[in-house]
């Protein structure tokens, strides 16, 4: 009994000695969750391919205007692009909302076709430098504001979205209807201005650090059409042609984002 008593005093006097001397490990810091929130600026850069096409309709019909076949021709521009971007994101959870403008180079293309091809079927006698139907459409540049809406729900990094909002370009656009030298009249037409429409798509988007982000992205835009009636040179009552050049485009791209909060220069 005694021999009990005496273990349990000094384990009691040695044991905060003992505790004292033991190494003790620090709590696991935890890693803080990516956010997705705050202001980007970033650079862009794809493939873009448009279906210009352009109808051409003879007036006052096409019984009266033999000599010219109602058709579609589409220069069909394709090429390489690039531009810039800035955006903002709010995160709730898994879920972000953000907004995204951009601005981009244009791209061209043209085509000829002749002989003119007449109303039955048979081309316009003549051969060049005269009698063919040309189409040339340019896109001098082309810009986005859209609404994106996506989840983190794969991963906190990885941000998985669908984008739609409105789009706008310069377009160019001239047409020529030549039947000289047999003939003797020209149709030509040229136009110019701004146009707007919708635009709508979907990507992924991945944050490789904190401050920069990869992605990649599809959209399709559909501009408003244009319509110009081109009067023969010299006139020729009551003969005229209807051009209505249309205007759609899809686009493959990759980008380059750098978060302005990420690297202390703007807030969320």
């Amino acid at each position: 009994m005694k021999k009990l008593l005496l273990g349990t005093m000094l384990l009691a006097i040695a044991g905060p000695a003992v505790a004292a001397d033991m190494k003790v490990k620090a709590p696991i810091a935890m890693q803080p969750v990516y956010s997705w929130s705050g202001y980007y600026i970033g650079a862009n850069g794809g493939w873009a391919s448009g279906q210009f096409a352009t109808d051409i309709t003879p007036f006052p019909s096409a019984a009266t205007f033999v000599n010219l076949l109602p058709q579609t021709l589409d220069p069909a521009p394709t090429g390489y692009f690039g531009g810039g971007t800035f955006g903002h994101n709010m995160q709730s959870g898994i879920y972000v909302l953000g907004w995204e403008s951009d601005i981009q180079s244009g791209l061209s293309g043209s085509v000829v076709e002749s002989p003119i091809i007449q109303n039955n079927g048979t081309p316009f006698p003549g051969a060049l430098p005269g009698n063919n139907l040309t189409v040339s459409r340019k896109l001098d540049y082309w810009t986005t504001s859209r609404i994106r809406l996506g989840t983190t729900i794969l991963n906190p990094r990885l941000l998985v979205y669908g984008t739609f909002g409105v789009s706008g370009g310069q377009f160019t656009d001239s047409a020529t209807l030549n039947f000289r030298p047999v003939g003797t009249t020209i149709y030509a037409s040229s136009v110019s201005e701004v146009r707007y429409g919708l635009v709508a798509g979907g990507g992924l988007e991945w944050a490789v650090t904190d401050s920069l982000s990869l992605k990649g992205e599809y959209l399709y835009m559909d501009f408003t059409p244009s319509s110009n009636f081109a009067y023969p040179t010299p006139a020729l009552p009551p003969f005229s042609v209807l051009y209505n050049f249309r205007n759609t485009m899809q686009v493959a791209r990759g980008g380059l984002n750098f978060k302005l909060n990420g690297l202390g220069i703007l807030g969320m």
